[in-house]
């Protein structure tokens, strides 16, 4: 085989190689014929045709779900029951530890914080609370704008 000969050789293999490359390139590439109803050859629209009931049906069909915004569940979650906080209602700080009734005057003795004891007469005040009524072994207060019954937890009393 001469030099001649090879070049040749080269020329036609490297022909045959581009244009098994330009065709794989061409059918890898090109656009899907979709095919119109207007015009186009005839294998154009049987492809579209099956194109389109083999994927237009879902696409349709989970339009729904396309639409929805991405950070938001894919389910709609159980409504939960709103109970509503209650406040922690404030408690005398006090203890009654005693009621004094005779006539002509009547007090309540408390236990305050710190363990002092204070006699209190009806109308005043003792930690925040108002002393509203006194009767045998009871005191009712006003503490916090509602009002409270207080007794007393010293044994003998009745």
């Amino acid at each position: 085989m001469t030099q001649r000969d090879r070049r040749r050789l080269l020329i036609l293999v490297n022909a045959a190689f581009v244009t098994v490359l330009a065709w794989c390139a061409w059918t890898l590439l090109a656009p899907l014929d979709t095919g119109t109803p207007e015009g186009g050859s005839g294998a154009g629209q049987k492809t579209s045709t099956m194109h389109d009931t083999r994927e237009a049906g879902p696409l349709v069909s989970y339009a729904s779900i396309y639409t929805r915004p991405l950070r938001k569940p894919l389910y709609d979650p159980t409504p939960r029951a709103v109970v509503a906080a209650k406040k922690a209602e404030p408690k005398f700080p006090g203890v009654l530890t005693g009621t004094i009734i005779e006539p002509g005057f009547t007090f309540a003795t408390f236990r305050v914080p710190g363990g002092d004891e204070k006699v209190v007469p009806v109308g005043q005040t003792v930690e925040g609370a108002e002393v509203l009524a006194i009767i045998q072994g009871e005191v009712r207060i006003r503490f916090h704008d509602k009002e409270i019954t207080l007794t007393t937890n010293v044994e003998g009393a009745p």
